[in-house]
């Protein structure tokens, strides 16, 4: 019998430095740019899934984002929405703006 991968419990320090910086990268420079102006260092992550069996097949749009000084949290899912960045990210960003307020 093969024996099944166990994920370690934490990762390497460097592993874990270069996702926090691949993600911040998505924020500063990236598809997630509409939040590039919020305070408190956001790092996110866009995508984009297809679905269906269409010549152009439907997308979901989303996006997941984490606050670098605290421990906030959250996601972003548009169903059949069009993209992370381009939809979902704006979304993401209305939202923020609203609990700023």
């Amino acid at each position: 019998m093969k024996k099944k991968y166990q994920a370690p419990k934490t990762l390497d320090p460097e592993v874990d430095d270069r996702l926090r910086a691949m993600l911040r990268t998505t924020v500063t420079a990236g598809s997630a740019r509409a939040l590039k102006d919020f305070p408190g260092q956001p790092h996110a992550k866009t995508g984009t899934a297809e679905f269906g069996s269409e010549a152009h097949p439907r997308t979901h749009a989303w996006m997941i984002r984490y606050q670098g000084a605290t421990d906030l949290a959250w996601a972003v899912l548009l169903e059949d929405g069009g993209s992370g960045g381009a939809d979902a990210g704006p979304v993401a960003a209305r939202f923020l703006g609203d609990l700023a307020r």
